[in-house]
């Protein structure tokens, strides 16, 4: 369901709502009287937001992957913490080894995890792009079976 901003109170309120949910007052109501001529500053919001989205969503996918690999190797500086004793090799080691996880194609492979599911829960081009393509294979693999 798609929002609009009040023209009271400022926020956003659901476009089909007959009253803000937050002050009470009718958000088309400046609108019907023709107070606020422009209709399409909802709509170049909303694409301000979606195109900042796509912008930064790879960053956060980014972040995510390195938040994963840390999780997966932080069993293994536990350890070699406990084993490395005087010598220190082994967290270096393990270092080098978290961030060719997350600087190779693991990495990446959960960058893209990360970016395609963050596009396909937030635009529903995406969600219908994905049906598409996934709904002949699916077909097909049910005659084969």
């Amino acid at each position: 369901m798609g929002t609009i901003t009040c023209t009271n109170c400022g926020r956003h309120t659901a476009a089909r709502s007959p009253t803000c949910r937050h002050c009470g007052f009718d958000p088309y109501q400046d609108r019907r009287e023709g107070r606020v001529e422009d209709y399409g500053v909802d709509r170049v919001m909303r694409r301000v937001r979606a195109v900042l989205y796509v912008i930064f969503l790879p960053i956060v996918g980014l972040f995510g992957q390195i938040v994963v690999g840390a999780l997966v190797m932080l069993p293994f500086f536990f350890v070699a913490a406990l084993s490395s004793g005087a010598t220190g090799d082994g967290p270096v080691e393990l270092m080098q080894a978290l961030i060719g996880f997350v600087l190779n194609w693991p990495g990446y492979l959960i960058m893209l995890v990360f970016t395609y599911v963050g596009l396909y829960r937030r635009f529903q081009r995406i969600r219908t792009l994905t049906y598409n393509l996934v709904a002949p294979l699916t077909r097909r693999l049910r005659r084969t079976s």
